[in-house]
């Protein structure tokens, strides 16, 4: 509890508190959901590297992933944080996986001011292996993913974005995903997945 609240403490004097939402299956019975959130930080590790980390604050079992569960889900965090750690913190930025249930509770809970959104990049990687079933082809688009996820800035990124876009045009393996990859992981607001897109 203390590690959290001094997390909580040093990201908040930063103006950097990010909030992971996460729904994941099979855990319990019924098809019902296990929610997590949890506060993400950059921590210098004990190999003397500066890593990043999700400490998860509240973990829910939910019938559903409906948008009235995220709501009150994202409201119950706030009134932890502020109660058990007697801190009145900003939610800067959640990153999350493309759901627009999701995306609905948190307009509700935040309105016009919402936090930046933060696209999952495991998501995002599960969801292309399904559009791309050769393993071959796979490969390729993950390294160009993985190109895309290190640029440093939007720049770079646009640039390295217009190259592998004619690459995948030209290339008939990746006639599945080139226009859904643009309509779905390039336009707002799930157009943030970079790995430094916290830190431009």
């Amino acid at each position: 509890m203390n590690n959290i609240k001094y997390i909580l403490d040093t990201c908040s004097i930063n103006n950097d508190i990010c909030v992971s939402i996460d729904a994941t299956y099979k855990l319990v019975d019924n098809s019902w959901c296990v929610i997590i959130l949890g506060v993400f930080a950059t921590v210098y590790n004990t190999d003397k590297r500066f890593v990043q980390r999700c400490y998860p604050c509240m973990i829910t079992v939910a019938k559903s992933e409906s948008t009235v569960t995220i709501e009150s889900n994202i409201q119950s965090l706030k009134n932890i944080i502020q109660k058990m750690y007697n801190l009145n913190v900003t939610i800067n930025s959640i990153t999350m996986d493309h759901s627009a249930a999701i995306m609905k509770g948190i307009d509700n809970v935040f309105g016009d001011v919402k936090p930046t959104i933060i696209s999952c990049y495991f998501h995002l990687m599960q969801s292309v292996k399904k559009k791309i079933p050769k393993p071959d082809a796979y490969q390729l688009v993950f390294s160009h993913l993985s190109l895309l996820r290190v640029t440093k800035n939007d720049v770079l990124f646009n640039i390295a974005v217009g190259l592998i876009i004619s690459i995948w045009k030209g290339d008939s393996r990746f006639k599945s995903i080139e226009i859904w990859f643009q309509n779905t992981y390039l336009t707002p607001p799930w157009s943030l997945w970079r790995y430094n897109v916290g830190k431009d």
